[in-house]
């Protein structure tokens, strides 16, 4: 499991789409806008 700044973590959801999608629009503040800093958390696999 990987735990981090969400920004830095991969994710396998609609965040890293809906950042991208952000950024090019608005740039770094719309993201920052939706998405507050916060921890986010990647299952890499089972034990």
């Amino acid at each position: 499991m990987e735990t981090g700044p969400s920004e830095e973590v991969p994710k396998a959801d609609y965040e890293g789409e809906l950042r991208a999608l952000l950024r090019e629009q608005g740039g770094d503040d719309a993201v920052r806008d939706v998405f507050p800093a916060h921890e986010q958390t990647y299952v890499r696999g089972r034990r």
